[in-house]
């Protein structure tokens, strides 16, 4: 599955150096074509305050939080 910029995903898996668990919610920044598709993506908390903002993998995003 690819996304757009502005697009709402989820993360298919935990992402233990950022502190981040599997079903966390992010909003895509940046969509990088090159070298491979990849995604530059932001994490907030409930007042709005960014808890992670990076590139991630296409591979360990989806369009559904995880079962």
């Amino acid at each position: 599955m690819s996304f757009n910029q502005f697009d709402v995903a989820y993360l298919s898996e935990d992402l233990p150096d950022e502190g981040l668990k599997a079903g966390t919610q992010v909003t895509v920044l940046e969509v990088y074509d090159e070298p491979a598709l990849a995604y530059e993506v932001e994490v907030v908390d409930h007042s709005g305050v960014t808890l992670f903002q990076g590139a991630v993998t296409a591979d360990v995003l989806v369009g559904q939080p995880p079962e």
